[in-house]
């Protein structure tokens, strides 16, 4: 079984790849924002910040009112960190 730091992990990684070659990776990226799965959703929404806050910071709005006491949690200080410009996403555009 992975641990959650290997599927991290990857999940940067797809992000960077999927960045680097999709030549419409913006759209693409805010049509997850309304992606059935809330962890989806805010990971995407987390991931959209530095390019589309507008709609990133909307999705995490929404996703604080999650049944899910994760997501709504997690939703809610990535929303305020980011506001307060303590959200460093810069590390997703390195190789």
């Amino acid at each position: 079984m992975e641990s959650a730091n290997q599927i991290s992990d990857e999940v940067v990684e797809t992000w960077q790849k999927w960045r680097s070659g999709c030549p419409d990776f913006e759209l693409r990226s805010i049509s997850l924002l309304t992606h059935e799965h809330p962890a989806v959703r805010m990971k995407v929404a987390t991931y959209s910040l530095p390019f589309a806050s507008e709609k990133a910071e909307a999705a995490l709005e929404r996703l604080q009112d999650s049944p899910i006491p994760d997501i709504a949690f997690t939703s809610l200080i990535t929303l305020q960190e980011w506001r307060d410009g303590n959200l460093n996403l810069d590390w997703l555009d390195s190789d």
